[in-house]
């Protein structure tokens, strides 16, 4: 006679389904039981993606962690491939397992806007930040990092007028862990200039462009 086990006694939140190459997605774990719980969160493909409870150490293909009552704790899944898909698996004794699915995509990076307006005597500060793209559809997903165990990416930066202002730096650099990089751009005088990026190797070119177009009055 089967046994049916009760479910797992966790909230989820936030638990990706989409993530860029070389990248992580977070997801929290909480236990609700009255007990801590001993979960054990393995992926499907080592090859693909990995899970960490360190955003800058690699991933393993399996880890497990002890959650007290109500505490919560992050694990990171990190993609090691740029398509695909992996199941990770929660399971702890006594309990039926939970399944999510991990869609793979390529990564690229962009900026957090796309248009401003400012005047000479006011500095715009922005960021840099890692997405997964759907290829061929202008789908992107963000709230990403570079994933544990990568090695550090430098992003260039390029400003198409110079004279209209000054970006600082032009190369950004994101180490394992990091959600986004910052960046100034100091006008000079009044017109319009466009700011670009060139992908990394690794990473593609994003669709639309990843450019910010600056309008200084």
């Amino acid at each position: 006679m089967a046994v049916m086990l009760p479910s797992l006694p966790l909230i989820l939140f936030n638990p990706s389904s989409t993530i860029g190459q070389n990248l992580q997605a977070p997801m929290a774990l909480t236990a609700t039981g009255s007990a801590s719980i001993d979960l054990t969160i393995a992926s499907s493909d080592p090859s693909s993606v990995l899970v960490s409870m360190d955003p800058k150490a690699a991933g393993q293909g399996s880890t497990t962690v002890r959650l007290p009552p109500y505490t919560q704790k992050n694990v990171y899944l990190q993609a090691l491939a740029a398509s695909g898909s992996a199941t990770i698996t929660l399971s702890a004794s006594g309990y039926t397992p939970t399944k999510i699915l991990v869609n793979l995509y390529p990564s690229s990076f962009v900026f957090d806007r796309t248009v401003a307006s400012t005047v000479k005597t006011q500095p715009l500060s922005f960021n840099v930040v890692p997405i997964a793209m759907v290829p061929n559809s202008g789908i992107t997903f963000d709230g990403l990092s570079l994933r544990g165990g990568a090695t550090p990416v430098n992003v260039a930066l390029a400003n198409s007028q110079p004279a209209v202002g000054i970006l600082k730096p032009t190369t950004v650099t994101l180490n394992p862990g990091d959600s986004q990089a910052s960046v100034t751009f100091t006008p000079t005088a009044a017109g319009n200039t466009v700011l670009t990026i060139t992908q990394p190797s690794g990473f593609v070119n994003a669709s639309p462009p990843a450019q910010f177009v600056v309008v200084v009055n």
